[in-house]
């Protein structure tokens, strides 16, 4: 998986929906990437099989980034008490969770991934 800061960053710049944004977020929350070996025993580049992030079993990754329902459910296992407000603005997206950053990015769901992205750090030290 790519630098925390480098999708951070993507994802405020990105202009739209991405399947790979969707899939550096589900790495960040536990998918597991599989790439299953072929006949011969070489390890095939595609396809590439998701394991969910509570088990063995296989999953297709939520369309975080396109889908703002996938993104609030995100939210939602990140931060589940926590309130969400959403907003356009001049033409952007504009998320913020609980009492964390204000996000903006090209759609909701982008903001929506971007400001639950920037809460994991905080939860790793309020679980510890």
């Amino acid at each position: 998986m790519p630098d925390r800061r480098f999708v951070l960053n993507e994802l405020r710049s990105a202009d739209g929906p991405s399947r790979r944004l969707d899939a550096f977020i589900a790495e960040a929350i536990g998918w597991k990437r599989r790439s299953p070996a072929a006949e011969d025993g070489r390890v095939r580049k595609k396809p590439v099989l998701w394991v969910v992030p509570s088990g063995d079993e296989y999953g297709t990754v939520p369309r975080y980034t396109a889908e703002l329902d996938a993104a609030a459910a995100l939210a939602s296992q990140i931060s589940p008490d926590a309130a969400v407000a959403l907003a356009w603005k001049d033409g952007r997206g504009v998320a913020m969770i609980g009492q964390g950053a204000r996000c903006e990015a090209a759609t909701p769901a982008l903001a929506l991934c971007l400001a639950t992205l920037l809460l994991l750090p905080a939860l790793s030290r309020q679980r510890q």
